[in-house]
C-alpha cells in the first residue's frame, strides 16, 4: 500500500510512496500540503484495492502497442500475432501517450 513521508527543507515536502505492481519498483509523488498528499494516497490504495491501478507516467506509443500484443498473445492467432506487429514495428512513430507534438 501507499504511505507518505514528510521532508523537511523541501518545496514540496509530503512524498506518497507506493510499490508498482507490475514492475515492483518504488514511485514517489511530492505535494506541498498534506491533505493533498492523503487525498492521493488513499486513491493509490484503493485503486490497488480494486485492482484497477494503472501507471500514470507517459509511455510510448509504440511500447504501449506492443505490450498490447503480448497480453493478446493467448487469444490471437499466430498469423494476427504477426501481422499487428508488422505494423505497429513499421507504422507507429515514437511519441508518448500524454504529450502533444508541436503544432508547425
Amino acid at each position: 500500500m501507499a504511505h507518505i513521508e514528510k521532508r523537511d527543507g523541501r518545496k514540496k515536502p509530503f512524498l506518497v510512496g507506493w510499490r508498482d505492481p507490475a514492475t515492483k519498483k518504488m514511485r514517489w509523488k511530492s505535494f506541498t500540503h498534506k491533505g493533498k498528499a492523503d487525498a492521493y494516497k488513499d486513491e493509490v490504495s484503493t485503486e490497488f484495492r480494486k485492482g484497477t491501478y494503472v501507471d500514470r507516467r507517459p509511455i510510448a506509443v509504440k511500447a504501449y502497442a506492443l505490450n498490447w500484443l503480448v497480453r493478446t498473445q493467448p487469444t490471437v492467432s499466430d498469423a494476427a500475432q504477426a501481422y499487428h506487429k508488422r505494423a505497429i514495428t513499421k507504422y507507429i512513430v515514437h511519441v508518448k501517450v500524454g504529450t502533444h507534438p508541436k503544432q508547425v
